[in-house]
């Protein structure tokens, strides 16, 4: 099963073989349409996937070459 998504035209519509797939991809983008196809259960995957946690970004993200620099910086206690 494949998902077919048009959405120039705002289609959905679900396909069993990759070749009625590879049709309705063709006459849609023939037509310039921003059409994709999704495996379904890639699309059911994605459906259900559980969100990802968010990284650090800004000022509390530090680059490795920052934090070894920041290392050699500090005083030792020798």
């Amino acid at each position: 099963m494949y998902q077919c998504l048009c959405n120039t035209c705002k289609e959905d519509r679900m396909v069993d073989g990759i070749e009625e797939a590879q049709e309705y991809f063709n006459e849609h983008a023939g037509r310039g349409c921003e059409v994709e196809i999704v495996k379904a259960d890639v699309a059911d995957d994605q459906l259900t996937a559980e969100p990802t946690a968010p990284t650090a970004s800004g000022s509390d993200a530090q680059s490795a070459d920052e934090a070894a620099s920041a290392e050699d910086t500090q005083p030792s206690d020798e």
